[in-house]
C-alpha cells in the first residue's frame, strides 16, 4: 500500500517496496490500470520508461485503506501502529472514522439499519 501514497512511482521503485516478483507485479499493476484505481505514464523514451500514478478513483480508494489500517492497528499491532499518517494541513494525526454526514454521529452497527438504494438491480437483490 505504500506505494501509492507518492503522486508516481516507476515499476523498480514499487518493486524495491514490495517482496513479489516483477512479473506477478506487473500482472496487478495492468490489473489496476485496467479497472482504472491507477494509471500508466510515461516518463522516460530509450529505453522506454513509465511510473504509475493513483487516479481519482485510486485516490478515493485512500480512506477504505485507511480504515483497514486502523483496524489492523487496533486488532493486530499490539505495539501500537506500524506507521502513523499525518494531516498535513493542520499536523495532527490521522485516522478513519466513518460517521454520519448529517450529525457527526459514529458509525456503529447497534444504530445503523440498511436498504435498498437505487442502485440495487433485481439480480443484484437475488
Amino acid at each position: 500500500m505504500s506505494w501509492a501514497w507518492p503522486p508516481a512511482e516507476s515499476l523498480g521503485a514499487i518493486h524495491d517496496h514490495l517482496s513479489v516478483a516483477r512479473n506477478i507485479l506487473k500482472a496487478r499493476l495492468d490489473t489496476l490500470v485496467e479497472h482504472e484505481v491507477i494509471e500508466r505514464r510515461q516518463y522516460q523514451t530509450h529505453p522506454d520508461r513509465y511510473e504509475y500514478a493513483p487516479t481519482a478513483k485510486g485516490r478515493e480508494l485512500m480512506p477504505i485503506l485507511l480504515a483497514i489500517v486502523a483496524w489492523g492497528d487496533r486488532w493486530q499491532s499490539p505495539g501500537g501502529p506500524p506507521m502513523l499518517f499525518t494531516h498535513d494541513t493542520c499536523g495532527h494525526r490521522l485516522t478513519a472514522t466513518v460517521v454520519c454526514e448529517a450529525c457527526g454521529g459514529p458509525f456503529d452497527l447497534q444504530t445503523t439499519s440498511f436498504r435498498a438504494g437505487p442502485g440495487l438491480t433485481s439480480a443484484a437483490a437475488d
